[in-house]
């Protein structure tokens, strides 16, 4: 990887604006919230006729899991981190009781 070099002027990118080429006549507001996901946000432009509304979010949603993203596996695993924790967490106090007996 190589960062781009420098620039006196940021270049604007089309698909990284908000509205590509939409146009909101006589707009007096925008507004944005959050939204649960992490990654995406809402935003609403208004004024006059138009009302532009859309939600924000990176070219790839990295906190999106997809459909065929396996749940069960992941519960089995967690549930089996749990019993091999609690294990562990047994043989550690009965090999200091059996230290401390020594």
């Amino acid at each position: 990887y190589t960062s781009p070099g420098y620039s006196p002027l940021v270049p604007l990118l089309p698909r990284k604006m908000v509205s590509y080429s939409n146009e909101v006549e006589g707009m007096t507001s925008i507004s944005s919230t959050s939204t649960n996901l992490e990654s995406q946000s809402l935003m609403i432009a208004f004024g006059g006729p138009d009302v532009y509304f859309t939600r924000l979010s990176p070219s790839k949603g990295f906190d999106l899991l997809p459909e065929s993203f396996n749940k069960e596996l992941l519960i089995l695993v967690v549930f089996g981190l749990i019993a091999v924790t609690g294990w562990l967490s047994q043989k550690k106090k009965s090999a200091f009781t059996d230290l401390g007996w020594a």
